[in-house]
């Protein structure tokens, strides 16, 4: 275990950190850092061992952080949404998540509230996850407030995304590897609140192509989507019936095992959905909405109106979900199993 390697040394004063550091990519590798104090920085820290711990030194403190695992060993993550509060509740999840000590952590939209402004990043998303970012990556995906609830194509929607995409260093969608298993970055948000969602989704849409690609190239035997606006959902916003349309055929297609959702303020599991498991868990930290009444949609399996996150582990062919409360306790259990 190299946990003696020096990796950095900056002539710049404690004093004047801002932000940060926190890690914006990291591979079997390398870890991308970047931090704030005058200006903003990044630096890549390369040649590191898979999966383990090292030292790094950025603005005069000694940290740790680590390297993502080789396929074939077991990997560990947290996913949550709809979080970016700066309240007790956020950082009640947040201490729970650091406790569960992931591997990284995935954040399915809505990241700060009200409108994804830089100046509000702070109070609502570095300090609460302050040490879990310095230590692990984050992988998010772009949420309708992350736009600043605009209209998808208006000018202020712009530069809420470019404030994204400067503080995150993603795009709208992406996709990623991680010990072997393939993730999908997807963006499902509406082109404005209440109306239909945006064209980019749909079948033949820049997208859509994309994703086709992206899946029909993947061999992983897990393969994970991660979006906002939710396919399948009992809350208050509910499913969006054009999203499981343009999307849910390419799960199936391509047998994209589980999909992970935000935008309702609650947890759900789903049944098996021709091969497909969906999870709502827009739980990191808003007021807990409320769930539509009985009768149960026949394809939901479990629901919890409760603040927490979703802890999940991979191993060979065994994917094991974990629903934790804000106090670290379990809620829901399940597994899913893939013939090889």
């Amino acid at each position: 275990m190299r946990t003696t390697l020096l990796l950095l040394m900056l002539a710049v004063s404690p004093a004047n950190a801002m932000r940060g550091p926190y890690i914006v990519n990291a591979t079997t590798g390398s870890v991308r850092f970047c931090w704030r104090d005058t200006q903003d920085h990044c630096a890549t820290w390369q040649d590191l061992e898979a999966g383990k711990p090292f030292l790094y030194e950025i603005q005069g403190k000694l940290r740790t952080a680590s390297t993502l695992p080789l396929p074939g060993g077991k990997i560990r993550f947290a996913a949550f949404g709809d979080s970016g509060r700066g309240n007790n509740k956020q950082k009640r999840v947040a201490a729970a998540v650091e406790a569960y000590k992931p591997q990284f952590v995935v954040v399915l939209g809505d990241i700060v509230y009200p409108r994804g402004k830089d100046k509000h990043y702070d109070e609502k998303y570095f300090d609460p996850y302050r040490k879990t970012l310095e230590r692990i990556p984050f992988f998010p995906v772009i949420g309708n407030h992350d736009y600043g609830n605009y209209i998808f194509q208006n000018e202020k929607a712009a530069q809420r995304l470019q404030t994204y995409k400067k503080i995150h260093h993603r795009p709208r969608y992406y996709s990623f590897s991680v010990g072997g298993v393939d993730f999908f970055s997807i963006d499902t948000n509406k082109e404005g609140y209440n109306i239909n969602p945006a064209a980019s989704i749909l079948k033949g849409s820049d997208q859509w192509n994309w994703l086709e690609g992206e899946l029909r190239k993947s061999k992983a035997l897990w393969k994970i989507a991660l979006m906002h606006v939710p396919a399948y959902s009992s809350g208050g916003h509910g499913s969006s019936l054009s999203v499981r349309a343009a999307l849910h055929p390419l799960f199936k297609k391509y047998g994209v095992a589980l999909v992970l959702q935000g935008h309702d303020h609650h947890y759900e599991r789903s049944r098996s959905i021709d091969g497909t498991v969906y999870v709502v868990a827009g739980t990191g930290g808003s007021k807990v909405g409320k769930l539509r009444k009985k009768p149960r949609e026949i394809w939901s399996e479990f629901t919890l109106g409760s603040i927490g996150f979703l802890g999940v582990e991979i191993q060979g062919a065994r994917l094991r979900l974990e629903f934790f409360d804000a106090d670290g306790q379990l809620r829901d259990y399940s597994e899913i199993t893939k013939l090889q």
